[in-house]
């Protein structure tokens, strides 16, 4: 392995190393890592801090006309700032939240037909044949039946149970729009972040 002195550049490779592996870490070893990384950082900005410092004119510099070397000024905006430890923090949050409602929004539809999707659907049949509909200081669960015993001379089971299928479409599609619309702006955020 080459040599590397112990000193606050070593340090910030190490821990430039550690984030772009963080997410191959168990979370329990990162945060053991990072305060170890912190624990050495303070060491030597310790060290440094008490180092005698050399007077200007004792080192000797080699004689070179300053015309002699043509150095073009560097712009300040090109040169890149690390971000700041809350905005990485910030930065890892957005990621992980914005994995998780892909996750939510592929697995929408796997979903089964809710109490919540039934009373709807069953509504629905009943207002569309004018039917009163009586109001109900129940749980969902209990309702499901009484409303069911509603409908069963007015259609059949399998146009209840299509309806069924068609409020759980719309709560998903309702669902997935919520989702990404979160999705959405956690992106933006992440890119004015980045």
């Amino acid at each position: 392995m080459a040599s590397m002195s112990f000193d606050v550049a070593s340090v910030s490779v190490l821990m430039n190393l550690v984030d772009d592996h963080k997410d191959e870490i168990k979370e329990a070893d990162y945060i053991k890592i990072c305060n170890a990384m912190k624990h050495l950082h303070s060491t030597v900005n310790n060290t440094q801090q008490h180092r005698p410092s050399i007077p200007q004119n004792s080192i000797p510099r080699p004689s070179i006309p300053q015309n002699s070397i043509p150095r073009p000024p560097i712009p300040q905006n090109s040169i890149p700032r690390p971000p700041i430890p809350y905005q990485q923090t910030r930065l890892w949050v957005l990621s992980n939240q914005r994995r998780l409602l892909d996750i939510q929004i592929d697995e929408a539809h796997r979903t089964r037909v809710t109490y919540g999707d039934k009373i709807v659907a069953l509504k629905r049949l009943l207002e569309n044949h004018s039917i009163a509909i009586p109001s109900f200081d129940m749980r969902e669960r209990d309702m499901v039946p009484i409303l069911e015993a509603m409908v069963v001379g007015i259609v059949t089971t399998r146009d209840r149970d299509r309806m069924y299928g068609q409020c759980k479409c719309d709560r998903i599609t309702q669902t997935r729009n919520r989702l990404r619309a979160q999705r959405d702006a956690i992106t933006i955020e992440l890119g004015s972040l980045a």
